[in-house]
C-alpha cells in the first residue's frame, strides 16, 4: 500500500483549554473539522500521515502536544521559519516511502515551503487551489479518496 503525506497549515481558529494538548485537538479550523469527521465515520486512510505548519512552532506531527498561543503567520515569520521547518521536514521524509503528498495552506504559509525539493520524495504532488472552501472541499475529496 502506498503512503500518503497531508501537510496543512495551523489554524487560527483554537480550542483555549489551559495545558498541553495534541495539535489535532487544540487546532479547530475548516481543515481540522473535515479530518476528524473522516476518522469520525472510518473514512480515514490508514496510510495517510499528517504534518503542520504552525506559525509559532514550526512543523508539528499531527499528535504533538502543544500549549494554546495566538500567532499569525506572516511574511517575516514564515521567511524566520522557512529553513527550520524545511530541515525538520527533510528529516521527518528521510527513510519514509510516500508516493502522494496534499499541501492545503494558504500563500504565506506556502513561503515556509519554498524551495523544497518534493520531487526528491514524491511521485504526486497537489496544491489546494482557489478560495477556502475550494481548498477544503479539494483537500477532503482527496483525503477520502486515498483509502479507495
Amino acid at each position: 500500500m502506498n503512503k500518503s503525506l497531508l501537510i496543512i497549515s495551523c489554524s487560527g481558529r483554537k480550542i483555549k483549554t489551559p495545558g498541553r494538548m495534541p495539535a489535532f485537538e487544540r487546532y479547530d479550523g475548516q481543515s481540522y473539522r473535515i479530518i476528524r469527521k473522516a476518522i469520525r465515520e472510518g473514512c480515514f486512510p490508514a496510510n495517510l500521515d499528517i504534518l503542520i505548519i504552525s506559525a509559532k512552532l514550526g512543523l508539528l506531527r499531527w499528535g504533538e502536544e502543544i500549549e494554546y498561543y495566538d500567532l499569525l503567520m506572516s511574511k517575516e515569520q514564515a521567511h524566520k521559519l522557512r529553513p527550520s521547518i524545511q530541515e525538520n521536514l527533510e528529516s521527518f521524509l528521510d527513510g519514509r516511502d510516500y508516493d502522494k503528498l496534499f499541501v492545503n495552506m494558504g500563500a504565506t504559509y506556502r513561503e515556509t515551503l519554498e524551495g523544497f525539493e518534493w520531487k526528491k520524495h514524491f511521485n504526486e504532488k497537489i496544491e489546494a487551489k482557489g478560495r477556502i472552501g475550494e481548498k477544503s472541499s479539494q483537500m477532503k475529496s482527496w483525503v477520502r479518496g486515498q483509502s479507495e
